[in-house]
């Protein structure tokens, strides 16, 4: 199973997180990290994207983190283009 939620926030930069209505913030992050874990305790293989902060590398400790640098070329701010880090988490 693969997640890509909208991505975690970093504290000191404006980031797009309203994708609804609802924002997708620190408590939505933490419940499908509940939600990733029980997956995962039932022999699910399971796979996410996210930006690559702290809080989400807290989160998903207890699994297999890859960092990799990707490009983003769209942006309402061309300093808010260019090279970012995401993570991969997996269970296997």
């Amino acid at each position: 199973m693969y997640f890509d939620p909208p991505y975690d926030t970093w504290d000191d930069k404006l980031s797009f997180t309203a994708y609804q209505k609802n924002r997708f913030g620190k408590d939505e992050q933490a419940r499908l990290a509940k939600v990733y874990k029980e997956l995962s305790d039932r022999g699910v293989l399971v796979m996410l994207s996210n930006q690559n902060t702290s809080f989400i590398q807290t989160l998903y400790k207890d699994f297999n983190i890859h960092v990799i640098n990707a490009k983003r070329m769209i942006n309402s701010k061309a300093s808010g283009r260019g090279d970012v880090e995401e993570v991969v988490i997996t269970n296997y």
